[in-house]
Formats: C-alpha cells, structure tokens, sequence
C-alpha cells in the first residue's frame, strides 16, 4: 500500500472514498493529483461492460478459405464477400455494436471493422460506394485498426431492418471473431440472422 494514504490528503481521499485499507487495499485502487496524472497519462479508455445491458445477440464466426466469405474492405472488388446478418431494430434505441478477434497473441491481430446499412436486412450484394455510406442511417466503426475488438456506439437507431457487415483489410484473411449487439431496452431487437450461411 502506497505510504501517500497516510497523508494529510491521503486521509482526506480516505474519508471522501470511504475507502477502507483492510478491504480495499489488495484491489489496486490507488490515487494521484490532477496534475500527476496528466504528466503520466495521455487518455482516458472507459470500457463498456456487457453487464450493464438488458439485452445481447451474438454470432460467432470464422473468416476462412472454406466458407470464402473473406472479402477485404467494404469498398474493394470482393467487399461485398464478407460475412453479414440482418436484424430488426424495432423502436428507436441506441445500439452498442462489438466485433472482437479471438486470438491470444499480437502478432495474429488482423485490421478489422464493423459497419452497418440500412437497406432492409437484404445483405450487400456489391462494393460500398460513397452513396451507400451517406445514407441515413449508415453506421460504421472507422478504418479498419489493427485491434482486438472495434465498436460502435450509436446514440439512436431509428426502426427498420439493417445488414452489418464486418471485414478484415486484407481479403482472405482467416479470423475467428465474434460480434455482438447490445441495448438497454428489452425487446427491441430481432434475432441477429447470419446472410448466406454455408
């Protein structure tokens, strides 16, 4: 335990936290003034937690030479080869969208990203042009990064039916990942329906 709990601030902190060293001293919390903590770190990650959702539908999936649903980006020749679901939103709600990779190690992370287009659940047949991507209610996570897991938080979907679509940079990559979709308000979503199961 850092001998700055035994401060003047430190017990002030204490008080304040109601922070109790025999029960909280072994779960790493620890405290630093506003300025310490801007010269040490650069940005604040707040994690979202499964948990805190009333309602979760998840698919697993593998990218691989078998099923050739590994198409590259949306907007290359074969972007319209990647997996894809369609799922019903039935009020307006926000939506919290995750594709993780499942791999243990660096080296096997692949750029990925997330998108989703509403253009009635019937999948994607071609490319994305810019036209699809300005369309209301188009939604994706950013260029693909090289990371675990991409989301998108979206404060508002409007009702209707909608194909995500998720891809990895390079075409034929070969990834197991998952993807969920996560909201607050029960009942507001249809089951998340795999296009083009082989």
């Amino acid at each position: 335990m850092s001998p700055r709990w035994d401060t003047k601030g430190g017990a002030f902190v204490k008080r304040l936290l109601n922070w109790n060293p025999a029960l909280d001293g072994a779960t790493g919390k620890f405290w630093m003034t506003l300025e310490d903590f801007l010269h040490r770190y650069a940005a604040i990650f707040i994690c979202r937690l499964p948990s805190s959702f009333r309602i979760t539908k998840r698919d697993h999936w593998s990218f691989s030479k078998i099923n050739q649903r590994s198409g590259g980006v949306l907007t290359c020749p074969t972007g319209h080869q990647n997996p894809q679901w369609k799922i019903e939103v039935k009020r307006s709600v926000p939506l919290f969208i995750t594709l993780t990779q499942e791999t243990n190690t660096f080296e096997n992370l692949k750029y990925i990203m997330v998108a989703m287009v509403p253009n009635g659940g019937k999948g994607i047949f071609k490319p994305l042009v810019q036209e699809d991507m300005e369309m209301d209610g188009f939604h994706f996570s950013g260029k693909p990064i090289r990371q675990l897991q991409v989301s998108m938080d979206l404060d508002l979907v409007q009702p209707g039916w909608y194909t995500i679509v998720v891809c990895a940079f390079d075409p034929g990559s070969t990834i197991d990942f998952c993807l969920c979709v996560y909201s607050t308000v029960e009942n507001c979503l249809s089951e998340l329906v795999r296009l083009y199961d082989e």
